[in-house]
């Protein structure tokens, strides 16, 4: 039969008995047994907290928007109360108008201007008393291309204090023409003819001298000319200098060629006043507002959401919040908060009736509930910090949940919380079926792949596993429910994709929290048990130095548990490692146990039974110090106090009992001073697990079968079934829960495996007999003084 096929119907067996064994005690019976139980009061304190929690998370997250603008839309939303909104499309609209239509600042070049003013003001001086133009200087002649005509008109300017002071006064004049006729650069003249809606161009004046600077002018658009188009220059020059009487004929043209010779700009564009500018007259426009009737559609199924849509979807949840009444608000309010209740009764009762180790213990309790509270508030606050990446929010904090869960108990209980987690989540945001029955697949495959994990890639792989799977799931659940807009499938290629990267993710998260995990639940993951079964642990390298006998007596009782326990579909690797550690007490005086003896007296023999007896039961003590100081698991803490349980150490106590009576035979008196059974107990505690019973079983019968002479199957199987009945009736196994088929398929593997171990040996003739060790001789010699399991038996 393959390996795998062999797994498959063991684990089917073992569902089936676990189905059985519920049955057979009624529902109501066990529900009865919780409700009495003393973990109560701490459980419904822990749900009263969880309920109110997880109740407010709930009602705060539905009244808060999970939409993302550019998404496209699975629902339509209309609005609920008729309101008045800001409408900033359209006051954006205004104000992109307002920011047009605002006029752009120039501001001038006061050396351009000074330089012109300086040039025609001191012309006529320039040229009073020239003979010839010959005489005038190169930079004069050429900045106003003087002919000798136009040197006779400008010198008839300068012949009289009359005509010197009308020429100053035209050139007054003139300038200040010339500061409402901004020249400017091509750049700036494309600037302020070519963009924007506005109608004038406002003219900043800097300061040119000591004198005021003037106001600032509009002018009309259209009144700007380009330094850099001749014609349009010339043209401009030309009226502007024509306007002015003190100008004419050919005085008049050497003006206008000093204008235009060499033009250079008045005025520059002013970006910073300009947007100041644009930005005043965008805020004096006032916020538009419209009004929303009822029924308005915020947004339809298929479409891609605006921010228009967006803000609009924002004031409608807060409309609803302001406008309706609290008989309605707290009706929806006070539904949410029972629907979580029932979640959280269905969660508890499945504890108390399927996990009972969970619900026994109230620092469990509560750490499920931090579980769970926190894989509902991350899937809240993620999806409402980022709802483009919806898909994945809500989906792996339950998948997290889930993986911790399933590491922590088992893949059933793991499935069960995280099913009541993936409905919490569903409720709180507004879920659809499909993305339920999503959260729901993801939470089965990771719950599926960590079954039994034996390697830490296992626990990657899982996540790798769960990754592929929430993709493919995502698509499918899209392509069935989502609109087939324009652009969805995009977008479902993008959450598939990040969902396969969450998925290894959380793999990765789940591996580096497998310490914290360990802490926070009480609990051993089967990575830490592989390592702790290694042999050159340093807890186990010293057992092997220090006492090498209850070394290999360990390695047998651990291999016979583990065969029984997997018989019955317990945890195997738990009770593999709990029996290497079980006798590690025996290290500190391992010379009193026989199994590290190699002949010679025994120490026992100069000792008073009470004594021997301290020593024996110590080992049990010293064991729990050291399990504490090297940092074992809590698990196989168990082990070691809870291998022998309350059992009677029968040797020392009947030897006990033997001088009591010898000394009485002694003394002559008529009653000796029996010694109490109870004084010749282990301290206990009786073992509490199913593993730990079966542990105490094969420790015992191991511990029986090195003593008989001839082991045979069937003596060992008489051993086996004398032995797990005097355990039964001590009640050694009350707090096991093992039940009595399980006890029966514990003993029958028990008696297997250990016919396998100590088998007959074959009759040699007597000339032909090979040589045996000292030690083979000693097991063949030595008879069973009792059928007790360990070391008191053959102290």
């Amino acid at each position: 039969m393959p390996k795998e096929t062999a797994k498959t119907k063991k684990r089917q067996a073992r569902a089936r008995r676990t189905i059985v064994a519920l049955r057979r005690q009624p529902m109501g019976e066990r529900l009865s047994e919780w409700l009495q139980s003393p973990p109560l009061g701490w459980g419904i304190l822990i749900g009263i907290v969880f309920i109110l929690g997880c109740s407010s998370l709930v009602v705060w997250t539905r009244s808060s928007p999970t939409v993302s603008v550019g998404r496209i839309m699975d629902q339509t939303r209309t609005v609920r109360f008729a309101f008045s909104t800001d409408d900033i499309e359209a006051t954006e609209r205004a104000r992109d108008v307002a920011r047009a239509a605002a006029s752009p600042v120039y501001i001038s070049n006061p050396d351009v201007l000074s330089a012109i003013r300086g040039d025609l003001e001191n012309l006529p001086g320039a040229i009073a008393g020239v003979e010839d133009l010959e005489s005038i200087p190169d930079e004069l002649r050429a900045a106003f291309r003087l002919t000798e005509p136009g040197l006779e008109a400008v010198r008839t300017a300068a012949e009289s204090e009359a005509s010197l002071t009308a020429w100053q006064q035209g050139v007054a004049d003139l300038m200040q023409q010339l500061r409402s006729k901004p020249l400017l650069s091509a750049q700036d003249w494309e600037r302020a003819t070519r963009e924007g809606g506005h109608e004038f161009i406002q003219l900043r004046y800097a300061p040119e001298g000591a004198g005021p600077s003037p106001d600032p002018f509009s002018t009309p658009r259209g009144s700007e000319v380009s330094t850099e188009n001749p014609e349009q220059l010339a043209q401009a020059m030309r009226e502007l200098v024509r306007g002015q009487a003190t100008f004419a004929g050919p005085a008049a043209q050497r003006v206008v060629n000093r204008l235009i010779e060499s033009p250079r700009p008045t005025f520059r564009f002013d970006s910073a006043a300009t947007a100041a500018a644009q930005n005043d007259a965008a805020n004096a426009i006032e916020t538009i507002t419209r009004e929303i009737p009822r029924g308005t559609v915020v947004f339809a199924r298929g479409d891609q959401l605006t921010p228009t849509q967006y803000e609009l979807y924002r004031a409608e949840l807060a409309t609803y919040a302001d406008l309706a009444s609290a008989a309605r608000i707290w009706l929806r309010r006070l539904g949410l908060l029972g629907a979580v209740m029932i979640v959280t009764l269905t969660v508890g009762a499945y504890a108390a009736l399927f996990v009972p180790r969970l619900a026994r213990n109230p620092g469990r309790v509560a750490g499920l509930a931090c579980v769970l509270a926190g894989g509902l508030l991350l899937a809240c606050i993620t999806t409402i910090a980022a709802p483009e990446a919806a898909a994945v929010t809500t989906t792996l904090p339950v998948v997290i949940a889930t993986g911790l869960l399933a590491l922590a108990y088992d893949r059933r209980a793991a499935l069960a919380f995280g099913g009541a987690l993936a409905v919490l989540t569903a409720l709180a945001l507004d879920f659809t079926s499909g993305r339920l029955a999503l959260t729901l697949f993801a939470a089965a495959v990771i719950a599926w792949r960590l079954d039994d994990v034996r390697a830490r890639n296992a626990v990657v792989s899982a996540g790798a596993w769960t990754g592929l799977a929430l993709a493919l799931g995502i698509i499918g659940a899209g392509a069935i429910e989502r609109p087939l807009a324009p652009g969805v499938w995009v977008e479902l290629g993008i959450d598939a994709l990040l969902a396969g990267l969450g998925g290894v993710l959380v793999g990765a998260c789940l591996l580096a929290g497998l310490p914290w995990i360990e802490r926070a639940f009480g609990i051993t993951t089967p990575l830490t048990l592989i390592d702790l079964r290694d042999s050159k642990q340093p807890l186990l390298k010293e057992l092997q130095r220090r006492a090498p006998g209850t070394y290999n007596h360990s390695l047998n009782v651990a291999s016979i548990a583990e065969a029984a326990v997997d018989a019955i579909g317990g945890d195997t690797l738990l009770t593999y490692v709990g029996g290497l550690y079980h006798d590690i007490g025996k290290m500190n005086k391992p010379e009193y146990f026989v199994e590290n003896q190699s002949g010679g007296p025994n120490k026992h023999d100069k000792l008073a039974p009470a004594m021997s007896l301290l020593v024996i039961i110590g080992h049990v003590k010293d064991g729990m110090e050291m399990a504490r100081a090297y940092g074992l698991p809590r698990p196989l803490h168990h082990f070691i106090e809870g291998h022998h349980g309350s059992t009677l150490v029968e040797y020392f106590f009947h030897r006990a009992k033997t001088k009591a009576q010898a000394d009485a035979d002694e003394t002559g008196s008529e009653s000796a001073d029996m010694p109490a059974e109870l004084e010749y107990r282990y301290p206990g505690p009786r073992p509490r697990t199913k593993e730990v019973a079966i542990l105490m079983l094969a420790d015992a019968v191991e511990s029986a079968t090195r003593a008989m002479p001839d082991p045979t199957s069937s003596r060992i199987d008489q051993l086996v079934r004398d032995m797990a009945r005097k355990r039964l009736l001590d009640r050694q196994f009350d707090d096991s829960d093992l039940t009595f088929r399980e006890l029966t398929l514990a003993v029958e593997a028990i008696s297997k495996t250990v016919a396998s171990l100590y088998h007959g040996r074959i009759a040699y003739p007597a000339g032909d007999k090979p040589k045996t060790d000292k030690a083979d001789k000693g097991e063949q010699a030595t008879k069973p003084e009792s059928d007790e399991g360990g070391e008191q038996k053959r102290a």
